[in-house]
């Protein structure tokens, strides 16, 4: 599905100036040499999907004027999102920890 690559890896190569640390990998983790990934979790880039959305995780979604949002994982709906990262869970739900 992916490459992988360390957040400063991520950021040099494409010039952005924030990179967040995101999805998991199947197998893991090579930081010196780039690898071919699966990624668990929702992941989409530039519009196009590049991993499916699935339970278990919490979806970051944003809109193409980067507008957020979140998600339980498998329950997104996905009309609208330009890019979208899944994590291990919600640290703050419902304005509680």
């Amino acid at each position: 599905e992916t490459t992988s690559q360390t957040t400063a890896q991520f950021m040099q190569a494409t010039g952005t100036q924030v990179a967040i640390n995101a999805n998991t990998f199947n197998t893991c983790c090579s930081t010196t040499t780039p690898t071919s990934e699966t990624l668990n979790g929702l992941a989409i880039s530039n519009g196009q999907l590049v991993s499916p959305d699935s339970a278990g995780t919490a979806d970051l979604l944003l809109s193409a004027t980067n507008q957020a949002s979140m998600a339980a994982g498998g329950t997104a709906n996905l009309n609208g999102v330009q890019n979208a990262i899944a994590g291990f869970g919600y640290l703050v739900s419902g304005s509680s920890n």
